[in-house]
């Protein structure tokens, strides 16, 4: 086995051909987000924590996809959920006909869909 140098730059090479064509069949973009010094200690001690112990910690991006697709997982159940006061959708809801009633979703939660 070819353990030289130049060896590990070319497969290193490969694999990072390999990454960036799979992004692009992926149609994966890049975003930027400002974030201050605390928020990025949070963000990194969150991805070490997240990964478990002994594993690698989750990359930024890896972190934040899982988020996105977690968090959009929660919404689409939420929204198959109706009020219980006026058995409405939740984007839909009474439009506060029933605001200040225990069951309605909008007195109890405000907008029951804001994060």
């Amino acid at each position: 086995m070819n353990s030289s140098p130049e060896a590990k730059r070319a497969a290193a090479r490969d694999r990072k051909r390999k990454q960036r064509a799979k992004a692009q069949n992926l149609g994966v973009k890049e975003v930027s987000v400002k974030l201050s010094e605390s928020e990025r200690e949070v963000l990194d001690n969150l991805c070490q924590v997240r990964a478990g112990k002994g594993n690698d910690p989750y990359t930024r991006d890896e972190y934040i996809s899982t988020l996105i697709r977690r968090d959009n997982e929660r919404l689409t159940e939420q929204l198959k959920r109706p009020c219980s006061k006026c058995n409405l959708p939740l984007t839909q809801s009474c439009g506060g006909v029933y605001k200040g009633s225990p069951d309605c979703a909008v007195s109890i939660l405000g907008n029951p869909l804001k994060l």
